[in-house]
């Protein structure tokens, strides 16, 4: 390349390769205390869901990121909210963050087997996400009334594959159970709504991840009022197709440009 080539055009060459390969690899946080952060899609009835559309990334043209709430059910049994949930707020539960942050709150009576099933949905982006992680917050227990579970926590690819988490880690008030697919948080304690002592990560580091599931019900033949929250998501946004096609065809024009010049100059 030194030979052919000026220094000048191998930079251009690099710094062209460069800016293609690394398009959207910016990791963005969705803020819930972020002007987008609210919601006012409602309350799922049974057997319903509420989907809201976001655009938490100022670089991706139109919205980014859904959420989806559906009240899930198996006999026409599904969860009761508490009037006004969901709601995006800093405190009904927090998580044990001061200053309080913003999450979206959920706060439910009544035991359903089946259960709320949360979907957060990157199809927006062609090529997906990567390094997508999360907390929720409040995961705990109080027996004989509720035991807050986690379950079925999954990944779809832009390919249609179905990938596990890559870690999920619990704290005081519950116990983190199995792997892979087979991943389950379980409250195993009373947790005070201010206290991260319910908190649970979960963390995806796989590649052109689509969407992400999870489901939340009541282990406890008990029924009582019981809340989490879903706290801010960070993820990668996967480079886009054309800006690297872009960046290789504009090394190939400069590799061509420097190759015609390196050879007018042999013939005159």
């Amino acid at each position: 390349m030194t030979r052919f080539f000026p220094r000048s055009l191998r930079l251009m060459m690099w710094l062209a390769l460069l800016a293609g390969l690394t398009a959207g690899a910016q990791a963005i946080v969705f803020d819930w205390d972020a002007s987008y952060g609210t919601w006012t899609g409602g309350s799922p009835g049974t057997g319903n869901s509420v989907t809201q559309n976001y655009n938490s990334d100022t670089s991706h043209t139109g919205n980014d990121v859904s959420i989806t709430v559906a009240n899930a059910n198996a006999n026409n049994s599904g969860f009761s909210w508490n009037n006004g949930y969901p709601k995006v707020d800093n405190s009904s539960t927090t998580g044990g963050l001061s200053p309080a942050q913003k999450a979206l709150q959920f706060q439910v009576q009544d035991n359903n087997a089946t259960g709320i099933v949360v979907t957060i949905d990157f199809s927006q982006y062609a090529g997906g996400v990567k390094n997508v992680s999360f907390t929720l917050w409040d995961i705990d227990k109080d027996g004989g009334s509720f035991i807050d579970q986690i379950s079925d926590i999954k990944a779809t690819t832009t390919t249609g594959s179905t990938v596990a988490a890559t870690s999920v880690t619990g704290s005081a008030s519950n116990q983190v159970t199995g792997s892979g697919l087979s991943y389950v948080i379980n409250g195993t304690s009373t947790n005070n709504d201010t206290s991260a002592g319910g908190n649970a990560t979960i963390t995806f580091n796989t590649n052109n991840i689509k969407s992400i599931t999870f489901t939340w019900k009541n282990a406890d033949a008990g029924q009582s009022q019981q809340f989490i929250a879903l706290h801010d998501i960070t993820y990668t946004p996967m480079p886009e197709v054309g800006s690297s096609v872009v960046a290789l065809g504009l090394c190939g024009g400069v590799a061509g440009y420097g190759f015609l010049g390196r050879t007018r100059r042999r013939r005159v």
